[in-house]
């Protein structure tokens, strides 16, 4: 039989997420990348602060069940530091790549890729002629 991870995410708000996986590293990805749609990405919650693999499907049954604050107490016995225990399993950049594409294909206009090197000016008008040019084209 395969192990089955309980596990809690939260948005940089404390919005909690709890969900169970047998693919505990996939499954934090795809909330990580906003590939996992529906209430994780609505609320952002992204950052990895609790997982346990013994007797999953009981042991989200019982967090659900409880109020917020016993469930942040739990985070906080088991993670302190309150960091993301993801971290260092996934690679920053992979997961900002990851998030361009996917905001990307669900963009009907995505956003232009144009850095401006200067501000704008007080009346509106563009630091920058090349950038002006670059944004009419």
């Amino acid at each position: 039989m395969r192990q089955s991870w309980v596990y809690i995410i939260a948005s940089k708000h404390w919005t909690l997420y709890i969900g169970v996986t047998s693919e505990l590293e996939q499954r934090v990805w795809q909330h990580k990348t906003k590939l996992a749609k529906g209430f994780s990405a609505k609320y952002n919650c992204n950052r990895l602060v609790y997982f346990h693999i013994e007797n999953a499907i009981r042991r989200e049954k019982q967090l659900r069940g409880w109020v917020r604050a016993k469930k942040l107490r739990l985070i906080q016995i088991a993670n302190p530091d309150l960091e993301d225990l993801a971290l260092d399993w996934l690679k920053e950049s992979e997961i900002r790549v990851a998030l361009l594409e996917n905001t990307s294909e669900r963009s009907a206009h995505p956003a232009p890729s144009v850095i401006l090197s200067e501000p704008a000016q007080d009346d509106g008008t563009f630091g920058s002629e090349m950038a002006k040019e670059r944004l009419e084209t």
